[in-house]
């Protein structure tokens, strides 16, 4: 049995969200509010999808993502899924809202 790094089992894990999808707006939502996947997600970022994860503002946000274009991407935000305000229209049209306990 191979061994992989939690890395790579994190990068897998995010790149199944974006493969077994087909849709025209390929979003994850990363919510966090205990801000421990922060650095992580940084170092598990590849060519296969873009982070962002600079603002916890999600008016500023919001609008960006209205402005983008359609490239897989995970959106860090600090805060509990339930508390999410002005990306909840993008949450409820994301391939996936992760608020995974890192334990």
């Amino acid at each position: 049995m191979q061994e992989i790094s939690f890395r790579d089992w994190l990068r897998v894990l995010i790149q199944k969200y974006f493969n077994n999808n087909s849709v025209d707006y390929p979003l994850v939502i990363w919510c966090d509010p205990d801000n421990l996947w922060k650095d992580i997600l940084k170092n598990t970022v590849d060519e296969t999808f873009e982070l962002w994860s600079e603002t916890d503002n999600e008016l500023i946000l919001k609008h960006r993502l209205h402005q983008a274009d359609s490239k897989p991407r995970v959106v860090y935000i600090p805060v509990k899924e339930e508390e999410l305000s002005f990306l909840r229209v993008y949450a409820d049209n994301a391939i996936e809202v992760v608020e995974m306990d890192l334990l």
